[in-house]
């Protein structure tokens, strides 16, 4: 599954209970006559894998881009081997029962990144070891992408893990696994290929990179930054009316190393250039490049990357990746299925994200970065999962048991502790004070220029 922002689609693979017909379905959710209900629905021929959505524009129209990896069969009588490829996790190196000749024989697919690039909507997937190819989806031909190797080793040692496409840069960022040697991971930009009229093929070395010695990392997550489409019609800067609003997130780097079995994560904020003038709130709306282009997200090489071990549990840590918030869900070690059932789930808060530099006055002693959440018994008891998908902006976490039609809908809200009495539920009064305050604005704020009309005073609120 994938979730839009705010919450409201939902994306989803589904299939029939024969497991024979595969389809993709979009779901509109809180709907006051329906709940949810179906809006849009395609057949993927199999299972689709590693779903990305977005809201984009395209050829002029406003919509739903949705990219997803599926598998194929090499003939078209491979169908009648009695394999079905579609069953298979896509989240784990798994050797197949059968021959190699039933297995896809197009080059491995790496999860696909969806953004606005030179302004337009573009595709980008990690193709092979060290490939990426980008796609125009306004029309174009593809363009590929070779990423050199670093000093650690040779290109055979080197292999993409995840990509993340920044729209304020034209950049991509790619975290890569080194096997040479001492387990090396390194975090790098690249710029992407600019669009035109013939296919290109460009061999091409990191423009800004760090490399975090002793990591054998199993898996490799990213968040988004949260920069909105340049057709953005939120509420967001309705709300705020100011050019806080419209400060980016940073960018999350999740890492899970083997040994040990630790959750790192690197935090990279966005920067804004102070020699480029903010423009002043009574200058009307802000144009996309006016509110995002003076951002930019640099490497910082002594940035150490924070870590959370699970040694002590006999569980594997998988990460629902987010910029401030994330979901932490642990399985049963060394299950590789594809629908295992979920051991707990953990929130991953940690207060240093809001800043790179906490404000004066702000005490940040006192982290618990990730605990455990607990959960209604209907999802607690679900024996396997098949899909999960996180939306941070509002705090909902959907949950979709393996052989069921039911999509668990959590909704992770400030609410009053409640209590059942003979008179009926009785709430706690609501605490004057809320933590976090639900209202800060916990991206970094640029300096705002004084109004116009007169002098503004600005005042440090401790929030925590």
């Amino acid at each position: 599954m994938a979730m839009l922002p705010g919450g409201h689609y939902i994306v989803a693979s589904v299939t029939d209970n024969a497991r024979s017909r595969y389809s993709l379905i979009i779901f509109v959710m809180d709907s006051t006559l329906a709940g949810a209900w179906v809006v849009a629905r395609t057949d993927t021929f199999t299972k689709a894998y590693h779903l990305q959505a977005k809201y984009m524009t395209i050829g002029g129209e406003r919509g739903i881009v949705v990219a997803y990896i599926r598998r194929n069969y090499r003939r078209f009588e491979d169908m009648q081997s009695g394999v079905d490829i579609s069953q298979y996790s896509a989240d784990h190196e798994i050797d197949s029962p059968v021959p190699i000749k039933y297995e896809c024989t197009r080059s491995p697919l790496g999860i696909p990144c969806l953004d606005e690039i030179f302004g337009s909507p573009y595709l980008a997937v990690a193709k092979d070891r060290n490939k990426i190819v980008f796609k125009k989806l306004d029309g174009g031909p593809a363009a590929t992408l070779h990423c050199e190797p670093t000093f650690v080793g040779p290109i055979e040692e080197h292999s993409i893990a995840a990509i993340r496409l920044v729209s304020v840069e034209n950049k991509v960022l790619v975290v890569r696994k080194v096997s040479q040697g001492d387990p090396t991971v390194t975090v790098e930009y690249y710029d992407v290929i600019p669009p035109g009229d013939e296919k290109a093929e460009v061999h091409a070395s990191c423009t800004n990179g760090i490399i975090i010695y002793g990591a054998d990392a199993t898996w490799v997550k990213i968040s988004d930054h949260g920069i909105p489409p340049r057709e953005d019609d939120s509420v967001v800067p309705v709300l705020y009316g100011r050019p806080e609003a419209y400060a980016p997130r940073p960018i999350s780097v999740f890492i899970y190393l083997s040994a040990g079995r630790k959750l790192l994560r690197l935090s990279i904020f966005p920067v804004r250039d102070e020699d480029v003038p903010l423009p002043s709130p009574s200058s009307g709306p802000l144009s996309h490049d006016q509110a995002y282009g003076a951002y930019t997200y640099p490497l910082k090489a002594d940035k150490e990357p924070d870590w959370w071990s699970f040694k002590r549990y006999e569980e594997e840590a998988h990460v629902l990746a987010g910029s401030y918030r994330s979901i932490v869900y642990t399985t049963p070690l060394g299950n590789r299925t594809d629908a295992p059932p979920i051991v707990k789930f953990h929130r991953y808060f940690d207060p240093w994200s809001r800043w790179e530099d906490p404000p004066e006055g702000v005490d940040m002693s006192q982290k618990h970065v990730v605990s455990r959440t607990y959960v209604p018994d209907g999802v607690r008891d679900i024996k396997s999962v098949a899909a999960l998908a996180w939306d941070e902006t509002i705090g909902r976490l959907c949950v979709a048991g393996a052989g069921s039609p039911t999509v668990h809908v959590l909704d992770f809200a400030a609410w009053p502790v409640s209590r059942e009495t003979s008179g009926g539920t009785v709430r706690r009064p609501v605490a004057v004070q809320l933590n976090p305050d639900p209202d800060a604005v916990l991206a970094p704020l640029p300096e705002l220029p004084p109004e116009e009309d007169g002098e503004i005073e600005l005042m440090a609120v401790d929030t925590t």
